[in-house]
């Protein structure tokens, strides 16, 4: 399912229950998905493999957005990942 923007969804949560929430940013090619939980009033960040159903698109709800949290530069993160593991050994064997 291809999620967007604004959309109103249903979110199968860890506890069995369905709760709605509303999409505000897509992340890491479709796979995560930032959303105002509705029934508790908070954002978290959701695989969208948990996503039910979608409820309604281009649902207006009436909540400021912070942009700017979203604006990420995500070129240090890979830099720092990438030079981490570049001179990693995962085949040797420490005898500690």
């Amino acid at each position: 399912m291809k999620l967007e923007k604004g959309d109103l969804i249903a979110i199968k949560t860890i506890e069995d229950k369905r709760v709605t929430a509303v999409v505000s940013h897509i992340f890491n090619d479709q796979n995560y998905a930032y959303c105002y939980l509705i029934e508790f009033d908070r954002h978290q960040l959701v695989y969208t493999s948990e996503v039910e159903f979608l409820i309604a698109k281009d649902y207006d709800l009436d909540i400021s957005w912070d942009e700017e949290l979203f604006n990420l530069d995500y070129y240090l993160y890979e830099m720092y990942t990438s030079s981490f593991f570049r001179n990693y050994d995962f085949d040797s064997e420490d005898d500690d």
